[in-house]
Formats: structure tokens, sequence, C-alpha cells
């Protein structure tokens, strides 16, 4: 009953959060203005949808993270400056529902709102552009959906950081660091495409194997033939559920074992 109360509370507050709704509104007119400097920025020069997400890779899922970051920082993390967990611990709520209401909130609103923004790039050049078809978009669909599990695994990773910290200022900071390094490290690793980090997995999933030719002609110049395999396997299904949610749990259970024994 307790931790219900608490879950009410932490979604009125979310309703009234101005600067919550801004980044939300903010990161899908960022995603608008990418889709217009960037459909037609491929090797084909080929205007749509699939085209533009064929070689995009991240392109699709990064506004995505940041709202996970930005939604689990002030979710997680905004009730330590004014200090109501601690009101909280005195008033002799248990840490377990405190630590969980917060969490439950924060993770679903993040991940589902770094899942809307992650369709807009697909939803924003089919109005505009058409799809086209390099891709089968159901895969694309079914691929971009499956971008949940992932960003609930980076949510979670990230609230256990916030409740270690327990600023929002300084986690946004933190968070920023740790998805630059992992888009820096996701081009120069050599296999980054695989369920070993959340970041991998996303792109694993936004990333299509293909193939390409190239052809002079005398009237368009070079040329530029590929296919692309766009399919969803069993294998990175199972992988990306499975072991996004174990990954989910270990970062809930460390996060708690911190928070159980802080002083605050």
């Amino acid at each position: 009953m307790i931790m219900k109360n608490m879950i009410r509370s932490l979604l009125y507050e979310i309703r009234k959060n101005r600067s919550l709704k801004l980044a939300f509104i903010g990161l899908i007119l960022i995603n608008i203005l990418l889709v217009f400097i960037n459909i037609g920025e491929n090797s084909f020069y080929e205007e749509s949808g699939s085209a533009m997400l064929a070689e995009g890779n991240s392109f699709s899922y990064m506004m995505g993270m940041y709202f996970v970051l930005f939604a689990v920082a002030m979710i997680a993390g905004g009730d330590f400056k004014d200090k109501v967990i601690n009101y909280e611990v005195m008033s002799g709520h248990s840490r377990l529902s405190i630590f969980m209401a917060r969490n439950i909130i924060a993770i679903l609103v993040a991940s589902s709102g770094g899942l809307i923004l992650s369709f807009v790039p697909l939803v924003a050049s089919c109005i505009g552009w058409g799809f086209g078809n390099r891709l089968v978009l159901s895969d694309v669909i079914l691929r971009t959906c499956l971008y949940l599990f992932p960003f609930i695994r980076i949510a979670a990773l990230f609230s256990m950081f916030t409740f270690l910290i327990k600023n929002q200022y300084a986690m946004l900071g933190i968070g920023y660091g740790i998805i630059s390094f992992c888009l820096v490290t996701s081009g120069t690793v050599k296999n980054h495409t695989n369920f070993f980090t959340a970041m991998f997995n996303l792109n694993l999933l936004s990333g299509f194997k293909g193939w390409s030719v190239y052809n002079i002609s005398n009237l368009r110049g070079l040329v530029t033939y590929a296919a692309f395999d766009s399919s969803v396997t069993v294998k990175m299904v199972a992988g990306t559920v499975v072991i996004s949610l174990i990954a989910t749990g270990i970062y809930l259970l460390l996060g708690y074992a911190l928070f159980r024994r802080d002083e605050l």
C-alpha cells in the first residue's frame, strides 16, 4: 500500500514536471531536424526512410538514449536534493519500497519515452519521403521495438549510479560521458554488434548486413548498387530480451545493496 502511494505520488510529479516534457519535445524536434539533414546523405543519394536507416546505425536510437539518461536522473535523483527520500526513511518507510517505487517509474518512463523517440526518424522520413525498398518495413519496426529492452537495461544502470551519486545534475554529466564513450567505442571496436553491452546490442539491432557494388555510368557517374538483410533472427530476439533483463536485475540488486547501506 505504501509503495502504491509512492508510485502515485511520483506519477503526479512527472505530470507536473515541465523539464521532462520540454526535454522530450526538444528531442523529438532534434530528431526531425536530423532527418531533414540526413535524408539524402547515403551512398545511393536516395531520399527515403529505408536508405537513411540502412546506413544510419546509431542515428535511430541516439536521442532515445539521451532521454533515458535525463528521465532517470530527474525521477530517481530529484528527491535526493530536496531530502524527500530522507524524510521517507525517517517516517518508517522501508528502503526497499522507496528504491523500487522510484526504479519502477524511472525505468518505465525512460524506456518507453526512449522507444517513442526511436520511432521518430522512421515515422518522419516515411511521412516526408516514403519508406523506399532498401529494407523491409516490418523488420525495421520489430527491430525498433526491441530497443525497449536495451533501454530498460541502460535505465537500470543509470538508476544504480543515481542512487550512488544522489545528485541528478552530476548524473547527467556522468551519464553524458558514458554515452559519449560508448559511441566512440562503437566506432573503434571491431566487434561492436553483440549482446555484451546495451550499446553494442543497439548497434546489432540498428545495423543491417549487406553487400554493395559500384559501376561507372556516362550519365550518372559513380552508381552504387546495394542490398541489405533486415531480417530478425530468433537469436537476436532471445539474446536481446534475456540478456537485457538479466543485466537489469543485476543492476537493481547492486543498486539496492548500495542504497540499503547508505547513511544518506
